[in-house]
């Protein structure tokens, strides 16, 4: 099973490709706990593409394939936006927040959270396209390793 799913590279765009995806994610009967992985996860990596990728470039659109087997659900989403530095995925450590309040970063938590929530992550660039595989497993025994061990 797949589909592809089209949308502007703005705000308003990727709030408009979530809603398709979990509307169509909805129709293959997936547990609500990886609906809600898979929206939060997704979410982050969308609205990074708008913020970071495509800031100050006249980047037009997203796409987010999708394909399901047995095991688990792949997302490949492609923007034509600047690639990623050193063109690697970041490392996604976890941020101390143990300082006081007013020192706390602003950001820096999106690719722990990406990389937290999904089961594997690859990058590419090609051409002059950046291209993100996410994928999610399918069986109860990732929702448990996700909810204990992260």
């Amino acid at each position: 099973m797949a589909f592809d799913l089209h949308g502007p590279a703005t705000e308003l765009g990727v709030r408009d490709l979530i809603g398709q995806l979990i509307t169509r994610l909805r129709g293959l009967n997936l547990r609500e706990d990886l609906l809600g992985t898979v929206e939060i996860a997704l979410s982050e990596v969308l609205n990074n593409i708008v913020e970071h990728s495509c800031a100050g470039l006249d980047c037009t659109r997203i796409r987010l394939i999708c394909e399901k087997n047995d095991a688990g659900i792949q997302f490949i989403v492609v923007d034509q936006g600047n690639p990623l530095p050193d063109e690697k995925l970041p490392a996604g450590a976890q941020v101390d927040v143990s300082g006081p309040v007013n020192t706390l970063p602003e950001g820096g938590f999106g690719w722990f959270l990406i990389r937290t929530l999904s089961d594997r992550l690859e990058y590419r660039r090609v051409a002059s396209e950046n291209h993100l595989s996410i994928w999610f497993s399918l069986s109860s025994d990732a929702a448990i390793r996700h909810s204990v061990d992260k």
